[in-house]
């Protein structure tokens, strides 16, 4: 290929793909709060997970400590009475006069979903909050969580089945049978139910159909389950209180039920994992006691356990960390050619936190670069008219606020088509 027609190419690219500035680094971001156990006083900072690198936090990254929505570009911090949403980018505050525990955020919409004062059920979005009370008044709201589209709510009520509402007005739409005194209910990356229930010896777990709550797998815990970030885990702990016997913490894949990570038994004490989208990594935050066994954060490689940072607080103070995830790397890329006019598309997998925009990487050989990276905006396709003649590989790559997916599968542009 000449010199002339790759940089006909970057050229036609730079000018139709809009730019073509470098593209961001694949990185998750986690901030971390430390409560001071004597005064109450809290130190905030930012934690990037990449790298292991960490500062403290600016003012206002300080003042999100609780929840942030799918893309990371809203932070949200709650105080009696109130809700303050901060926008990531500009800094801007709306503050909402409410009690509201934020716990879920829409996968593709700046929406929270949480608890009021009164243990109803609540979204939060720009328009307001709105509050439900699907259950009846004696059950209340055990646990809950969203569809992969976001578009439905599956509620827990401590009953034999669980509700399903939907997302926008809290409307019954049906209700799914499960197993006795459901606690717990997550979506797992397949759209199916798990949920956990009482049980001899500790809680059963049960992986059901979420249409037709047919009994798909089970399995007796340890002791208890949590959820993770990641809809492809649960976290199933059995705590312990004699002193020299470790707590036993590990990872459960929600499709499998099957055990896929044994957290190191010097981590686990009152612990939460926060799970990549991607499975691959888990930040495994652990509240010590203050005084004998501090409080760490500490970043895992999910298939082999491996610690690949590990970040140890100062004494007397305990942590309380959330992540901001990258998203997925985007599905099913597909090229159309009509002449030389190029059409790409493709989607984000529906487990995905939400992308803010697309790059492409694009290469004269498998896996090359040497054409550069160049940013295809926020819709799921791209038209270029014109592109210069030859063979070239690509890549796509979602973005939101935390940095850049893995690229996606490669795909291969002809021109003229062969």
């Amino acid at each position: 290929m000449s010199v002339g027609v790759v940089r006909g190419l970057a050229a036609t690219l730079a000018f139709v793909f809009l730019a073509s500035f470098a593209a961001p680094a694949r990185a998750q971001v986690l901030t971390y709060r430390f409560s001071d156990t004597s005064t109450g006083a809290a130190t905030h900072g930012i934690v990037d997970l990449a790298t292991g690198a960490g500062r403290s936090a600016t003012a206002g990254e300080a003042q999100v400590d609780a929840v942030f929505t799918s893309d990371g570009l809203y932070g949200v911090t709650t105080a009696p009475g109130a809700v303050v949403v901060r926008h990531m980018p500009t800094g801007a505050l709306t503050t909402v006069p409410v009690d509201f525990v934020p716990v879920l955020s829409h996968p593709r919409r700046p929406m929270l979903f949480g608890y009021t004062a009164g243990s109803a059920l609540a979204r939060l979005d720009p328009r307001g909050l709105a509050a439900w009370t699907p259950c009846p008044a004696a059950a209340g709201v055990t646990s809950f969580d969203l569809s992969l589209d976001g578009s439905q709510v599956f509620v827990a009520c401590g009953t034999d089945e669980v509700l399903v509402l939907d997302s926008e007005t809290g409307v019954e739409l049906r209700r799914v049978p499960g197993v006795p005194v459901i606690r717990f209910v997550a979506v797992n990356a397949a759209g199916e139910l798990v949920v956990a229930h009482a049980a001899l010896g500790g809680d059963e777990v049960v992986r059901l159909d979420a249409g037709s709550g047919q009994v798909l797998a089970r399995r007796v815990s340890l002791d208890g389950w949590d959820r993770t970030t990641s809809r492809r885990q649960l976290l199933e702990f059995h705590p312990s209180t004699t002193p020299g016997v470790p707590a036993i913490y590990r990872l459960v894949d929600t499709s499998t039920l099957a055990v896929s990570l044994v957290l190191p038994a010097t981590l686990t004490t009152a612990a939460r994992a926060f799970v990549s989208p991607d499975g691959r990594e888990t930040v495994f935050s652990s509240a010590g006691d203050s005084v004998s066994t501090p409080s760490r954060v500490t970043r895992l490689d999910v298939a082999t356990g491996s610690v690949l940072n590990d970040v140890v607080m100062p004494p007397g103070q305990r942590v309380d960390v959330n992540v901001v995830p990258v998203p997925l790397p985007p599905a099913s890329p597909t090229v159309a050619v009509a002449g030389t006019d190029v059409t790409l598309s493709w989607r984000l997998p529906a487990e995905s936190p939400q992308a803010t925009g697309y790059w492409l990487d694009l290469g004269t050989a498998p896996g090359a670069t040497n054409l550069g990276s160049y940013y295809l905006g926020a819709a799921e396709t791209f038209h270029a008219a014109g592109a210069p003649l030859g063979r070239f590989f690509m890549r796509l790559r979602a973005v939101n606020q935390a940095g850049s997916s893995l690229p996606s599968v490669e795909f291969v542009l002809n021109l003229p088509p062969l």
